[in-house]
């Protein structure tokens, strides 16, 4: 039998920290500074001020998707 237990997971990041990297990654490669997020993006995304919850939510999908349940068997 192989043990096919992963060796570890990666750190996910938010959407705010996401966009900050995405910019500090554009300032150090030399590209368009056009395509960074702007400061006033990431403020309003900072303080959800202004953010449409609905079309931009913040949710850590490998939390909601790996949750740690309790055994569950179903019997017929």
């Amino acid at each position: 039998m192989i043990n096919q237990k992963p060796l570890g997971m990666l750190t996910s990041l938010d959407a705010l920290s996401y966009a900050e990297h995405y910019n500090e990654a554009i300032k150090y490669d030399g590209l368009d500074a056009s395509k960074m997020y702007s400061q006033n993006y990431l403020n309003q995304y900072r303080n959800r001020d202004g953010v449409n919850q609905e079309f931009y939510p913040d949710v850590n999908w490998r939390d909601n998707y790996f949750k740690k349940v309790i055994g569950y068997k179903d019997t017929i």
